[in-house]
């Protein structure tokens, strides 16, 4: 077996599955993590704030850099740069750059880098300890996916932060998460828009194109009231809008792209959201009086290789009220109903396996034997 024969037997018959078998405990790991993962990355933005606003209070920040080393990848320290910078994209301060680490959430990577070594070890002759380094990269990779999920809800933690707010800021701010190549781009539209616009680009006809555009666009609607008789919103991407604190009445989104929208502390009556995506989305404190969910995607499943694996971030309903709210078909699984106030919902045919449900609606709420034994009482 020659060098080239060898690499390629390792890479079919024990990196690939290797690699494989860990993307499971990853996820796991991840999800016991997840919230002590953008706790320190939520704090590492908001010191970068501070160091900008004392050092240079008259820089406009256009871009966020959020960027993994290659080389704390291989070393295992898994250390992370964040940078802001003006609308140039230009740095050239070093108070405008902060270091974060994670090594916590990877050691999977790192087990999976010892059992290689191992392996190579076999092939006598042919193949190196260095040649493992490859796999590891491929493996962080792999992972990617969770990473991206926690930026985009940590950056709805710290959007919220008084400094953030308060920043001199350009309007069009970006959020840039990844390496050189593999890079998420999250945009947050910071200044106001006439809602009379966006009211009449709401209710134009959408198109498939609309939906296969995976821009994260953070757009602020909050406070905008849509109570116009009978309108239907259909086929719109319409991810990551902010409709905090909204009015909404006699309003149908029908095959809306809606992950990760904010309807906390809302008002929706008379409404329906039909075969929509809402992966994400926060209903935290919101009221749904006579609401139509019909076949909506509240789960937030994460696909790899073909697979979709368990949620990492649930949909949120703690504390809101739902009187008449129909969720026929609704995929509600992981979905967090703690303090929620619940009156003649509608669950059939839901999958409701990890919801969190409160255990004196145990009664109330009409379920089949499956759907009981699903769901998380608390």
């Amino acid at each position: 077996m020659n060098r080239k024969e060898a690499l390629e037997h390792f890479e079919e018959n024990i990196a690939k599955p290797a690699i494989v078998n860990i993307l499971p405990v990853f996820y796991e790991k991840f999800r016991q993590q997840k919230d002590n993962f953008c706790e320190k990355l939520v704090n590492a933005v908001e010191q970068l704030l501070i160091q900008v606003n004392e050092n240079e209070p008259e820089v406009e920040i256009a871009t966020i850099r959020i960027s993994y080393l290659q080389a704390s990848i291989l070393d295992g320290t898994y250390q992370w740069q964040i940078v802001a910078q003006d609308k140039r994209e230009y740095l050239d301060k070093k108070e405008r750059e902060i270091y974060v680490t994670f090594p916590e959430i990877f050691t999977c990577i790192e087990d999976l880098e010892s059992e290689l070594e191992k392996e190579v070890r076999k092939y006598v002759g042919n193949l190196y300890e260095g040649d493992v380094r490859n796999y590891k990269i491929q493996a962080f990779e792999k992972c990617m996916g969770c990473i991206y999920q926690a930026g985009m809800y940590a950056f709805r933690q710290f959007r919220k932060n008084e400094i953030f707010q308060h920043r001199k800021t350009h309007a069009v701010f970006k959020i840039m998460i990844g390496g050189y190549m593999d890079l998420m781009q999250i945009i947050f539209l910071q200044s106001k828009e006439d809602y009379e616009k966006v009211k009449e680009e709401l209710y134009k006809p959408g198109e498939k194109k609309d939906l296969d555009e995976h821009q994260m666009i953070y757009r602020d609607y909050s406070g905008i009231e849509l109570k116009e008789v009978a309108k239907r919103v259909e086929a719109k991407n319409l991810m990551f809008t902010c409709f905090a604190n909204s009015r909404i009445r006699y309003h149908i989104f029908v095959l809306c792209s809606m992950i990760g929208v904010n309807f906390s502390e809302s008002r929706i009556d008379d409404s329906g959201f039909v075969g929509a995506t809402m992966q994400q989305a926060d209903f935290t404190g919101a009221v749904l009086q006579n609401c139509d969910m019909h076949a909506s995607m509240f789960y937030g499943g994460e696909y790899v290789d073909g697979q979709v694996t368990p949620g990492i971030f649930s949909v949120s309903f703690r504390n809101s009220t739902l009187h008449r709210v129909n969720f026929m078909c609704c995929d509600l699984r992981n979905c967090d109903f703690e303090g929620a106030k619940m009156s003649e919902i509608v669950l059939e045919d839901a999958k409701l396996q990890g919801a969190r449900i409160e255990s004196c609606y145990k009664e109330m709420l009409e379920l089949t034997p499956e759907q009981e034994q699903e769901i998380i009482w608390i």
